[in-house]
């Protein structure tokens, strides 16, 4: 076995992330500084899937490939038709590819800590690095004995944990904090599209981490002390919490119900409303507010896990999750944006893909030097 296969680091501090001058963060273009196959991201979840981590992980194996590395995602999820992206993707293949691939790859970075994926990596002479975007430590499955395991793991025997926020690497070791980024290519204003006042949209999965029950009640609370306003509010995402959605949309006419919608649907939908609302109880991260504050929206959002993070302060937060605090929001909201687009614009510099792909790339060589 390799020695350095899954070896801990003396340090627990997070790795530097300096290039070499007149270099890349791992060579000077084109991918040199790798051998073999380039960089194998292992996602299960992975398009035509499309929350958060499925957009991190293409916008990232997009951003990388045009770089000139040569790029492999694995991963369980079935094709929806013929894959057409820049880089090579490997769907539903065998522990035996599986290990091959990861045994010519000269890097390979799991999307979120896979126990299954850890023997074939151990077989294949592969460090472990992590780049997690769930958080371990909170929510509904944080005391699962799974998620215990994976964060002893984590901090055991990663080479490099790197995080989507601040917020999810506290409990872990060896660190490096690289916002998921937005893709600024499709999430923009776009002025040729109308607003309409007094319109709210969520975006997101429908379950309970997501808030989207609180969401409803304050709307409901709003209808109620604002009844001539003409308020509406749009629901884009799916879930086990539909039945409560269509329910609250059946009795009032006012809330409708998109189900799942195309990144570029999410993007027309944004620049189509006034307020986008981020109610989570529990987020890694929040790249739906980035998002939502590039397409021109005002931004309500909790305080949970990394989304001061994510919407800094060209974000409404809203710490009480109370529906009278969150109705009150989103109407301070509708009439004020808290953010103008000089602040925008500045905030959302760092959340690009190139700059999210660049520290990416400069955390992995650090690692990989450290060995």
């Amino acid at each position: 076995m390799n020695s350095n296969t899954f070896k801990r680091s003396a340090t627990s501090n997070p790795l530097p992330l300096g290039r070499g001058q007149g270099e890349g963060p791992l060579g000077r273009g084109g991918g040199e500084g790798f051998g073999g196959e380039g960089i194998l991201f292992y996602s299960p979840r992975f398009y035509p899937l499309v929350g958060g981590l499925e957009r991190v992980t293409m916008n990232w194996a997009d951003y990388l490939q045009q770089q000139g590395y040569q790029v492999t995602v694995i991963t369980n999820t079935p094709a929806a038709g013929p894959d057409a992206f820049s880089y090579t993707v490997v769907r539903g293949a065998s522990w035996y590819q599986q290990w091959r691939l990861m045994r010519k790859a000269r890097v390979v970075l799991l999307l979120n800590i896979s126990l299954k994926a850890l023997p074939l990596l151990w077989l294949a002479g592969q460090p472990l690095l992590i780049s997690h975007h769930t958080l371990l430590t909170d929510g509904v499955y944080a005391r699962q004995w799974r998620q215990q395991l994976k964060r002893f793991i984590s901090n055991r025997l990663a080479r490099l944990n790197i995080c989507c926020s601040a917020y999810v690497a506290r409990p872990l070791r060896r660190t490096v904090v690289v916002h998921s980024p937005f893709d600024d290519t499709i999430f923009r204003p776009d002025p040729m599209v109308a607003r309409q006042p007094n319109s709210i949209l969520f975006v997101g999965r429908l379950v309970p981490d997501k808030g989207i029950d609180l969401l409803l009640q304050a709307f409901e609370q709003l209808l109620q002390r604002h009844p001539a306003d003409g308020w509406q509010l749009s629901i884009a995402g799916d879930g086990p919490l539909r039945p409560l959605v269509e329910q609250a949309a059946a009795r009032l006419p006012a809330i409708r119900v998109a189900g799942s919608v195309s990144q570029a649907g999410i993007a027309r939908l944004m620049q189509q409303h006034q307020v986008l609302a981020v109610p989570s109880v529990v987020e890694p991260f929040g790249t739906v507010v980035p998002e939502g504050l590039a397409c021109g929206c005002a931004v309500v959002s909790s305080t949970a896990g990394g989304l001061p993070e994510a919407g800094g302060a060209c974000a409404l937060q809203v710490a009480e999750a109370e529906p009278g605090a969150w109705a009150r929001a989103l109407a301070l909201a509708a009439q004020n944006n808290p953010c103008n687009a000089q602040q925008v614009h500045a905030h959302l510099q760092s959340l690009t893909v190139s700059y999210s792909g660049q520290l990416l790339l400069a955390a992995i060589r650090s690692a990989l030097k450290s060995a």
